[in-house]
């Protein structure tokens, strides 16, 4: 079982680090803004819930892509949730499906298609309409980003070398966490970047108790479909942060009956972080309730 072997794993994550010879590192990614956010995430716990934009905040802007980032950045997003492949030639691009199809004016598999091709491509908006922006890399992501937002990394790719270079040259290890099912990725993020913060997903609610061990996990995916105050308590109690998603059932809610009724049962669960595909209504949603900075 998934739990059972993420709690025996966790524990065993090694402190070894990749060197990277002759790269010259940017400057930190870390600001007064990224401070107060991990601070919210990784130590208060109490002092408000933290917003995800989920593929940047791509009901305005298309997913994935730096507009969306910026948009998510205008309306005070805390976190922007990444899709983190790589291109024929291993260079960390920026989109969720393995093809290119359903949202650009391309097709093909992005792993058969070079970063010069992926360039050619335009990226099609939440309508399906054209636009003039061009497929990211994570590089230029992570410069939209510097000291702006936390950057959360899903990762599509299992070769996360390349992925983890381009981070830790810009270094902005402080600035981004990651997220995978697999714990063997994780594990395999946290040996070449000890630092990284890394976020394994809890797939059933009985065993989270098993991955309780402070220090090891600061932070876990918790599943709407169980999630509940008791367990945002539990998480409060280890010091873990728990992430939740109002993908799906409360966005479309939300959209249908408005926030209270959509992101309001979400809200009464307590989790740390809640993901979503409405960011700009769920940060004002929070400040009405007075749950965000």
């Amino acid at each position: 079982m998934l739990l059972q072997n993420l709690s025996c794993r966790v524990p065993l994550l090694l402190a070894a680090s990749t060197v990277m010879v002759g790269v010259t590192l940017a400057e930190p990614g870390s600001s007064a803004r990224i401070s107060a956010i991990k601070n919210d995430l990784l130590i208060e716990h109490t002092s408000g819930i933290l917003v995800a934009a989920h593929r940047g905040h791509h009901v305005l802007r298309p997913e994935n892509s730096l507009s969306s980032i910026k948009s998510a950045i205008a309306v005070r997003v805390d976190i922007v949730e990444l899709d983190v492949r790589l291109s024929k030639d291993r260079v960390p691009i920026l989109m969720h499906d393995g093809t290119v199809d359903r949202t650009t004016n391309g097709t093909g598999a992005v792993r058969d298609l070079t970063l010069a091709e992926l360039k050619l491509l335009r990226l099609k908006d939440a309508s399906g309409a054209l636009t003039d922006e061009r497929i990211p890399t994570l590089k230029e992501a992570l410069d939209v980003a510097r000291g702006q937002i936390m950057v959360d990394n899903d990762l599509k790719a299992t070769d996360i070398e390349p992925i983890l270079e381009v981070i830790l040259t810009a270094n902005m290890i402080d600035q981004v966490m990651f997220f995978h099912s697999d714990p063997a990725i994780l594990n395999r993020v946290r040996e070449i970047a000890p630092d990284a913060l890394v976020m394994p997903i809890a797939f059933e609610e009985s065993g989270i108790v098993g991955l309780l061990k402070p220090g090891d996990l600061k932070m876990l995916h918790i599943l709407e479909t169980y999630n509940s105050a008791e367990i945002a308590t539990l998480l409060d109690t280890s010091r873990i942060a728990g992430w939740t998603n109002a993908l799906g059932a409360a966005d479309d809610t939300t959209r249908v009956e408005g926030p209270e009724a959509g992101f309001g049962p979400v809200v009464a669960n307590r989790p740390d972080v809640i993901q979503t595909d409405l960011p700009g209504k769920l940060v004002q949603y929070l400040k009405s309730r007075g749950a965000h900075r």
